[in-house]
């Protein structure tokens, strides 16, 4: 049986987004941030409500077909009970996450400063004040997975858990989506 529903999981910086990409070209399965339904435009957004969470929470499990990756637990219990396949991704200490973070962070900024022309470039402040803020906030939660929460949330449901605490895994797991 083919796998169709897959929730990717783990710690900030661990590889979610990344992973859930993969996912996605190698099954050709639809791929959703988490981050982008909990908040408005994802990241740090202002937090979405209730039920407009509830409302593509419902869409993602119609389609059928899906890869989700965020690290958000609670009010994606339906998609944890639906998914064929959950990964956990458990595979990085805090300061190798925290690395990935920054050098994410670092990667955008740069592209920002390059759209900007001129002296735009430079007076673009309360975004660059807003952006290191997104990083202070980011860089503790690389730290604080709540790994009690997730084993409490993945008891008794039907999905195959795969956690992955090496590159190795990872790749065992890639392999198995691979046609034969």
């Amino acid at each position: 049986m083919p796998v169709e529903r897959i929730f990717v999981t783990g710690g900030s910086g661990s590889g979610k987004s990344t992973l859930a990409r993969r996912i996605g070209e190698l099954t050709a399965l639809p791929v959703h941030d988490l981050d982008v339904v909990a908040r408005e435009g994802g990241g740090r957004g202002v937090q979405t409500s209730d039920a407009l969470r509830t409302e593509q929470v419902s869409q993602i499990l119609e389609s059928g077909r899906w890869v989700v990756e965020g690290v958000h637990l609670g009010w994606t219990q339906p998609l944890l009970e639906a998914a064929d396949v959950v990964v956990w991704l458990d595979h990085l200490s805090g300061k190798q996450s925290g690395g990935r973070v920054l050098r994410r962070f670092l990667t955008g900024a740069l592209a920002e400063a390059r759209m900007r022309h001129g002296r735009e470039r430079f007076l673009r402040f309360g975004d660059y004040v807003r952006r290191l803020r997104e990083l202070f906030v980011s860089l503790p939660d690389t730290r604080s997975f709540p790994e009690q929460d997730l084993v409490k949330q993945l008891d008794g449901i039907s999905a195959n858990i795969v956690r992955c605490r090496s590159q190795a895994d990872i790749e065992r797991f890639l392999k198995t989506l691979q046609p034969a």
